[in-house]
């Protein structure tokens, strides 16, 4: 493989390690009291990936993570976009000098043990896209949130793969009041009419952000009416008056906790004439609005109109 032949120093493997600009990592299960082979291999992926200078998107899945990585990532001066998915943080960096510190503006961690470990070794203030997963192990346990006060995330995609506790609401409202200041894209994963979405819509961190242009909420619901889902979303989303896109998207889960608890999904389903009685009844207020999709679904505002999407007038 490419990284054995860039250990070894062959001048064709390190002159192609230079053209790299995406790698991927996975099912590299390597880390504190494994094998001497696994160990060995893991050094062999290190080295190579330490020559690729180039790379500009760096994903590693189904993991294991040590400083090690840190030691090497931290030193890929181009890099763009880090993800992890289905990782475990073995071991964050000890007393890491802050100028060695990864500094990458997009950072994703979706379904990973220990997150807080690679918090711990990210430069938040070059942070300008967060995409993690409420429902990880350790959502939040021991992370300073508060380093996210002195970034500009200017996009926040947080998702949920079933029921957050009310201490998943609890944490990602912390996250919310140190990126409220900057934010102007958010995704995130809600439940209509429970407690724990009220919270979040009643927080004041929810209800000042200045700079929010864009806004999509992963809906998942009961056997209900979509359009009195959709009327008790416009409740919680009117108070950012500085939209200008705003999708509702009907979430699925393949969860069976999920399902016992909230019962059989009905879908989200809108026509467009539907969803512009909702932009007028409900959302009339967000002066900027110009784009709204329910569910696939979608209508524009064109010289003062609202019209479907693919151009057709109402």
């Amino acid at each position: 493989m490419l990284c054995q032949h860039i250990a070894a120093k062959e001048p064709l493997a390190l002159a192609l390690a230079e053209c790299v600009k995406v790698c991927r990592v996975t099912n590299c299960r390597l880390g504190l009291g494994g094998s001497s082979n696994l160990e060995m291999l893991s050094q062999i992926y290190l080295a190579g990936m330490a020559r690729m200078k180039n790379i500009r998107e760096l994903e590693i899945s189904h993991s294991n993570v040590t400083t090690d990585y840190w030691d090497v990532i931290s030193t890929l001066e181009l890099l763009q976009k880090l993800c992890y998915h289905s990782c475990d943080f073995l071991e964050s960096p000890v007393g890491i000098d802050p100028d060695r510190k990864v500094k990458v503006p997009y950072l994703e961690a979706m379904r990973c043990n220990r997150p807080y470990h690679m918090y711990a070794a990210v430069d938040a203030r070059h942070l300008r896209t967060l995409v993690i997963d409420m429902m990880d192990v350790d959502f939040g346990y021991e992370t300073d949130w508060l380093s996210l006060s002195g970034t500009a995330v200017t996009e926040l995609r947080i998702y949920s793969h079933h029921i957050p506790a009310i201490w998943h609401i609890r944490r990602l409202q912390e996250i919310l009041r140190h990126t409220a200041h900057s934010l102007q894209a958010l995704t995130l994963l809600i439940y209509p009419f429970s407690d724990v979405t009220q919270v979040l819509f009643e927080d004041p961190a929810w209800r000042n952000m200045p700079h929010l242009r864009s806004l999509t909420l992963q809906v998942r619901c009961r056997e209900m009416s979509p359009m009195a889902v959709i009327r008790w979303v416009c409740d919680g989303v009117r108070v950012h008056g500085g939209l200008q896109s705003f999708s509702v998207q009907d979430a699925k889960s393949d969860s069976s906790r999920t399902l016992l608890l909230l019962g059989p999904r009905r879908p989200i389903a809108l026509s467009g004439a539907e969803i512009r009685q909702i932009v007028h009844e409900e959302l009339d207020c967000i002066p900027g609005l110009n784009f709204v999709e329910i569910s696939g679904t979608s209508v524009r505002l064109v010289d003062g109109k609202w019209i479907d999407a693919e151009g057709y007038a109402s």
